[in-house]
C-alpha cells in the first residue's frame, strides 16, 4: 500500500530530519510509528500525506510515486492531534464537509455519513454541536470526516494526546475496532510505547531520522535488535557483558553463568534482561539452576496491579524488577534497605552490541 524508498530530506536550517529511510506499510495493516520527539515520525507521515517532499528518494502509494505530488491528489487522508473539528458545524456538516468540496451528490453524502456515523458509534449525535461534544467523541468526528472520502489510508498524527489517560485508552481500543472494521490502512504516530505496542499490527521504531527496527509488536519487544530499542520499548535492564576467552558471557556481580555465545559478538557488548522476567527471593537462596545476582532494595514503588522494585547490586548496578501483585504478597518482608536475592533464567536475556 505504502512505499518509501531511500528516502532523505534536510530542512532549510540544516536538520537532517530523515536520513535514507526505507519502509513498506502493507495493505489493511494497523502500523505504527514509534519513537521520541524530534526523531522524524511525524516529517516522514507528513511526507506520506504530501505536506512535505523528500529531497532524495521516492514515496509510493497504490505502487504510485507520488513524491511530487499535492496532498488532495493522493488516496490518503489525515487526522490531527488538535482534533480540527469546525466548532460552528454539526457532526453532520463536519463529517460531510470534505464531500461538499468534493461536490458529491447529496444523496451520495447522506450515504456516507451516514456509514461512517456508524462506524465511529456517533449515532443519535449527528445534529449535535462540537461544544457539546467529549473529547473523545471530537476525535471519532476528525475520523469519521477522514473516512468518509473512502481513502485508501488514513494517517493519525498522534490524535490522542490530547486526552486523558482513561479516554486515551478507550479511544485507542476504539480505533483499532474501527480499523479492523473499515479495513483501511492506518498509519499511526506515537511516542507512547504502550500505545504502539497495544495497537499495531506492525510497528517501526525511528531514532535521528533513522528506522531501528520493524516488526510485530512481540519480535520488537521480545528481540530488541539494539540497545536504544531494547531501552525505549518498555522498560529493561541493560547490563554490560563481556566476553572471555572461551566466549561465555560474563557479568560483574552475576553468579551462575555459563551462557556461550558464537564467536561473531564483540568482547563488550550489553545483556538487556526485562524487569518481570526477574525473580526476587528474601531470606534463601535460590536454586543454583538459576542466574542470580544480591543487592540492597534501593526503591520500591506500589502501582496497583504490578511493584516495581530496583536492587542496587553488590556491583553498583541496578537491577530492576516487576512484580505482580500476587508476587508481591507472596513476599511479606519486601522493604527498603532489605538484602535480596535477583534471579532469572538464562532464556530470558538477550545479547545487544554496543
Amino acid at each position: 500500500m505504502i512505499e518509501i524508498k531511500n528516502v532523505s530530506k534536510t530542512f532549510p536550517n540544516g536538520f537532517q530530519v530523515l536520513k535514507n529511510v526505507s519502509l513498506r506499510i502493507e495493505k489493511g495493516e494497523f502500523f505504527a510509528l514509534l519513537g521520541p520527539s524530534g526523531c522524524g515520525k511525524t516529517s516522514l507521515l507528513r511526507m506520506i500525506a504530501g505536506f512535505i517532499y523528500p529531497d532524495e528518494g521516492q514515496v509510493l502509494i497504490d505502487g504510485k510515486d507520488v513524491s511530487e505530488v499535492a496532498p488532495y491528489q493522493r488516496a490518503v487522508n489525515m487526522v490531527f492531534q488538535s482534533y480540527a473539528v469546525f466548532p460552528h458545524m454539526s457532526v453532520y456538516d463536519n463529517i460531510a464537509y470534505g464531500l461538499v468540496v468534493d461536490k458529491i451528490s447529496k444523496k451520495e453524502i447522506a450515504n456516507r455519513v451516514t456509514e461512517v456515523v456508524q462506524l465511529v458509534q456517533l449515532e443519535g449525535l449527528e445534529k449535535s454541536m462540537p461544544s457539546q461534544l467529549s473529547g473523545g467523541q471530537k476525535q471519532r468526528v476528525a475520523v469519521a470526516r477522514a473516512l468518509a472520502k473512502k481513502p485508501k489510508a488514513l494517517l493519525l498524527d498522534e490524535p490522542l494526546s490530547a486526552l486523558d489517560a482513561k479516554l486515551r485508552e478507550g479511544m485507542r481500543n476504539e480505533l483499532v475496532k474501527i480499523q479492523k472494521k473499515s479495513a483501511v490502512t492506518f498509519v499511526f504516530v506515537t511516542h507512547d510505547q504502550s500505545e504502539a505496542l497495544s495497537i499495531s499490527d506492525r510497528l517501526a521504531v525511528m531514532r535521528d531520522g533513522d528506522i531501528l527496527q520493524v516488526g510485530r509488536p512481540y519480535g520488537v519487544y521480545e528481540k530488541p535488535e539494539t540497545s536504544f530499542v531494547a531501552d525505549f520499548i518498555g522498560s529493561t535492564n541493560l547490563l554490560p557483558a563481556r566476553l572471555d576467552d572461551n566466549n561465555l558471557v560474563q557479568i560483574d556481580g552475576v553468579k551462575g553463568m555459563a551462557w556461550k555465545l558464537d564467536h561473531k559478538w564483540p568482547r563488550d557488548m550489553y545483556i538487556t534482561l526485562r524487569p518481570e522476567k526477574v525473580r526476587l527471593m528474601v531470606d534463601a537462596v535460590p536454586d543454583k539452576s538459576h542466574i542470580m545476582a544480591q543487592g540492597v532494595i534501593s526503591v520500591l514503588v506500589y502501582l496497583g496491579e504490578k511493584t516495581m522494585v530496583e536492587v542496587k547490586l553488590a556491583s553498583g548496578k541496578i537491577m530492576k524488577c516487576s512484580l505482580s501483585e500476587y508476587e508481591r504478597k507472596t513476599i511479606s518482608s519486601l522493604k527498603m534497605g532489605k538484602r535480596v536475592w535477583c534471579f532469572w533464567d538464562e532464556k530470558d536475556m538477550m545479547p545487544l552490541a554496543k
